[in-house]
């Protein structure tokens, strides 16, 4: 996932896990919650970040 501050983060089954993916890919999707989601839950918990 590319973000406007041109990082890039890579979110998988290891981190922050397949349920919390699964429910960012459904957000992604409806086009709603995924940046609140993220904000509040997810935060530093991402696989890998490079720019």
């Amino acid at each position: 996932m590319k973000f406007k501050d041109g990082w890039h983060y890579i979110y998988n089954s290891i981190r922050p896990g397949l349920a919390d993916v699964d429910r960012m890919k459904a957000m992604a999707k409806a086009g709603s919650g995924l940046h609140d989601f993220i904000n509040r839950k997810i935060r530093n918990n991402y696989f890998h970040k490079y720019h």
